[in-house]
């Protein structure tokens, strides 16, 4: 029986048996940990059980404001990271066949990385209101991540092939669309990735200093001042769970190759 190129990628993406069991594993010897260290301590202002935590966390997600904290904080997470995504594409394509215009761009993307990011967040809060401070934290965090990732990626291209489409004189505009963007997407997938995944902690800490109206950031900071360690706690796991649902929709916009999978796949069962 032949399987289409979908049927293989439908296949490779799903979890094998052993790799469930142990996940499972895993996060029940994860909680018996929990609730063992925090038996010990006897103390909730400086461990809370996991039952109280869940608890909290189950208050929290049926509370009237939670849908739309959630969706600002996801909205200014999106925000900043398409602004990232589209300057260091717009850059990063010249950079990576430019040498030159990678030259002129190297001081301002080494300073981005070198400034720390608290010194960002509290420039940012000097120059920008507490709603728009962390737009602009993340989009400088991040930006060199995606810069550094898309010049990567291009310079991974066949010179062969870059020279083909210089010797036809295709428009710029034109190879761009149809030719870099489609080469790079394999190997600028993981930056992506780690992009989005460091956007999501950057923009909860810049909530947390500049506390715009409506924000997880700011739900974290009420949770502290109240001393609610277990709300701390329970805050914590949404961010898990919305930057897991992040990752896993930007591999469904973005699958891996079906051949790909399904190596990554067979090394981790030969493990």
């Amino acid at each position: 029986m032949a399987f289409t190129r979908f049927d293989r990628l439908m296949i490779a993406s799903v979890p094998g048996r052993s790799t469930l069991i142990w996940s499972g594993i895993s996060a029940v010897s994860f909680l018996l940990l929990w609730s063992f260290v925090s038996i010990i301590v006897d103390s909730p202002l400086i461990l809370p059980s996991p039952l109280s935590t869940l608890e909290r966390f189950a208050i929290i997600i049926t509370g009237k404001s939670f849908i739309r904290i959630i969706a600002s904080s996801g909205l200014r997470i999106l925000g900043s990271f398409s602004i990232a995504l589209f300057t260091g594409i717009a850059f990063g394509i010249p950079a990576g066949i430019w040498l030159r215009f990678e030259q002129l761009l190297s001081a301002p993307m080494r300073v981005m990385r070198a400034v720390p990011t608290m010194g960002i967040i509290l420039l940012s809060l000097i120059w920008l209101d507490s709603e728009g401070a962390p737009y602009l934290v993340c989009a400088l965090v991040i930006l060199p991540l995606l810069y550094g990732g898309m010049v990567s990626s291009i310079r991974s291209i066949d010179s062969d092939l870059r020279d083909l489409h210089r010797i036809y004189e295709i428009p710029f505009l034109r190879k761009v669309l149809k030719f870099y963007l489609p080469a790079v997407l394999p190997s600028f997938r993981g930056s992506l990735a780690a992009a989005l995944g460091l956007n999501v902690k950057v923009m909860i800490a810049a909530e947390v200093l500049s506390q715009p109206s409506i924000a997880i950031g700011t739900s974290f900071q009420i949770a502290r001042a109240q001393l609610d360690t277990a709300g701390v706690f329970a805050w914590c796991f949404i961010v898990i769970l919305m930057s897991s649902a992040l990752d896993a929709l930007l591999k469904i916009l973005l699958p891996a190759a079906p051949e790909e999978s399904l190596r990554n796949r067979t090394s981790k069962s030969e493990e």
